[in-house]
């Protein structure tokens, strides 16, 4: 018996061997953590350090668009914007800003104008440059300026300070680049900054040192446009800041610390192959890193940090990356002590237990098996009973919600058919007295005019109430066609009332935006959504309509700056009858969600922190099936 109960010899060193595997797993363990630890605390140490670096880059450059906001104040309020006076306010501008390659006058010139613009620029003295030669040019290849081809209309550099490289860009037509033409006219038409993509200047001799060129439009003295055709038909010419990329980000990081930090920087507008602008190598490099010039999505594994700004309506991307310097400067010998204290005190506790563990190792293990499958078998069971409760609940709260939506439902397409006949009858007949008075009883009596005219809106309220219980009962099938959302977007808007101070965009991604929908349908649901987005605005603010898609929705936001949907009333926002206004009838959001849902997409009030979002989804696929 005694024979029996003994365990076999290698059975023994079981709980040992145990233990020992035990330990060097808690030992490996400690290890990753702490070098866990380390490397969190490294990835937030550099985290700050590229912030701050980031921070640096975009606060010089927009310290270095500030003269165009001066030049153009300068232009307005100055009756003597010739030569001599631009340089002698642009001079000051200059020495505080070392970075600018040149500050330039680009007037618009229209052919006719040309001689006479030429003519008088070749009249101008300075001592420092001679004039006589002055005439408007185009780039023949890098270096080389023949004269501009006849165009309609041109935009020379007509002033430049300080005249570089012998006045070579001097009369360069920027109309004559695609890439400059571009910025041009979106700075022209949006009335904002405007930057290029990446060029290399006329006087430039390194064909890989870029710059970009930040146009701000100025328009006539005393015009304040506000439409497109008002911004084209008053624009007196651009303010232009030429900057030399490399030398703005080496003076922006002069002054940081630490350094070991490495910031290449990107174009995100620009096509891949040319969104590489400028890599500042930190000065304790010690080996180049293969970032390479390709595009900004190209994949990264290593420790970096980005940052996106908007540089003249384009969008830049900063990439910060440690050098390996830098990393093995921060690196400490913590993890490596974890290891081996770790290691130490398992061998401690090993020699212990050898004497004491053979005796009760197996009923300690019987024990602790037990004990911890009790513990799974306990928790499995509750979180299975927590997830079908939850479940549970989910799902008769989905029922209730349905079943008084269709009991309201039913009741208002019994209470829309019962009333409706039996309203409109007495409506026509007032709004026939009505008109009956207008023609023939208040000619002289301006008072009894008024009333009448309020009586006649009031009935053609009542009218419209009927009118919107009826087509929420009556919804019809959706006749899919292709629409452009822009165009309905702006029929809409500009049949809207009191929208005077409101400004409406469209921003749609891809343009055209085409969708598959009911034209009508469409067309009353966007209305909806922008009569209620001005009446949150109380008459000033602006809204967004903006359009973008995946592989199976178009996706259409309807956002605008008010004060937003409160908290309290958003999940009864869409039940019918249902209204926070004094005059709604609480209709309109219910049969836009029902004409949604009839195009097989749908409508919901997304998440905003400014203002409220409503997001419509409606599907590709199934709608290009529909409509075949």
């Amino acid at each position: 018996m005694e024979q029996t109960l003994q365990p076999r010899s290698w059975r023994r060193f079981r709980p040992l061997m145990l233990t020992l595997g035990v330990g060097i797993g808690l030992a490996c363990l400690a290890y990753i953590l702490v070098w866990s630890l380390e490397t969190r605390r490294l990835q937030a140490e550099f985290s700050r350090a590229a912030e701050d670096h980031i921070a640096a880059v975009r606060t010089t450059l927009a310290s270095y668009l500030e003269p165009l906001d001066a030049i153009a104040a300068f232009h307005a309020a100055t009756d003597r914007f010739d030569r001599q006076a631009y340089r002698t306010f642009v001079t000051p501008q200059l020495a505080r800003r070392p970075a600018i390659s040149s500050l330039e006058w680009i007037p618009r010139v229209s052919q006719a104008q040309r001689e006479a613009y030429e003519e008088a620029a070749r009249k101008d003295t300075f001592a420092d440059f001679d004039f006589a030669g002055f005439q408007f040019t185009e780039r023949f290849q890098q270096g080389v300026m023949v004269r501009a081809s006849e165009r309609a209309e041109y935009y020379p550099v007509y002033y430049q300070e300080p005249i570089v490289e012998g006045g070579i860009a001097l009369g360069f037509d920027l109309g004559s680049n695609p890439e400059r033409l571009e910025a041009l006219l979106q700075a022209r038409d949006t009335g904002l900054m405007a930057a290029t993509a990446r060029v290399i200047l006329v006087e430039e001799t390194q064909e890989e040192r870029y710059s970009t060129l930040v146009f701000r439009p100025v328009y006539q003295a005393g015009a304040a446009p506000a439409t497109l055709h008002e911004r084209r038909h008053n624009l007196a010419g651009f303010a232009l800041v030429v900057l030399r990329i490399d030398v703005v980000v080496a003076e922006a990081l002069v002054q940081m610390t630490p350094q070991g930090i490495t910031l290449t920087m990107y174009d995100a507008s620009a096509p891949p192959g040319q969104q590489f602008l400028y890599r500042h190598e930190a000065e304790t490099s010690q080996a180049a890193f293969a970032l390479g010039r390709g595009p900004v999505t190209a994949q990264r594994t290593g420790l970096h940090s980005t940052g996106v700004f908007d540089m003249g309506g384009r969008q830049w991307l900063l990439v910060a990356e440690p050098t390996r310097a830098y990393l093995i400067a921060k690196q400490s010998w913590y993890p490596w002590l974890a290891l081996v204290s770790v290691l130490t005190l398992t061998a401690m506790l090993t020699v212990y237990l050898h004497a004491n563990i053979t005796r009760n190792a197996r009923i300690t293990l019987l024990v602790a098996e037990r004990t911890a499958q009790l513990h799974w078998a306990n928790d499995a069971l509750r979180a299975q009973q927590q997830r079908e409760r939850a479940l549970v609940e989910a799902e008769l709260e989905k029922v209730r919600r349905q079943l008084v939506h269709q009991t309201r439902l039913a009741t208002l397409g019994q209470i829309a058919g019962m009333i409706a006949h039996e309203l409109r009858n007495p409506l026509g007949a007032v709004r026939n007295a009505i008109y009956y008075l207008q023609r023939h009883v208040v000619k002289d009596n301006a008072e009894l005019a008024e009333f009448l005219r309020i009586i006649d809106t009031e009935v053609h309220t009542s009218d419209q109430i009927i009118s919107n219980l009826l087509e929420m009962t009556r919804a019809k099938q959706p006749t899919f066609e292709t629409v452009n959302l822009a165009d309905i977007a702006e029929q809409v808007w500009q049949h809207l009332p009191q929208r005077d101070n409101v400004r409406c965009r469209c921003v749609m991604h891809p343009e055209p935006f085409l969708c598959h929908a009911d034209t009508a349908q469409l067309r009353q649901v966007l209305t909806n959504l922008l009569a209620n987005a001005v009446q949150a605005l109380k008459g000033t603010g602006e809204i967004v309509i903006s359009g973008q898609r995946d592989e199976t929705w178009d996706i259409i936001t309807v956002q605008d700056d008010g004060l937003g949907v409160p908290p309290d009333v958003r999940d009864r926002l869409f039940e019918p009858l249902f209204s926070t206004k004094t005059k709604g009838t609480g209709l309109g959001l219910t049969i836009c969600r029902q004409i949604v849902e009839k195009h097989g997409g749908t409508l919901t009030l997304g998440e905003s922190t400014c203002g409220a979002a409503f997001r419509i989804t409606l599907p590709r696929q199934s709608a290009d099936n529909k409509e075949a």
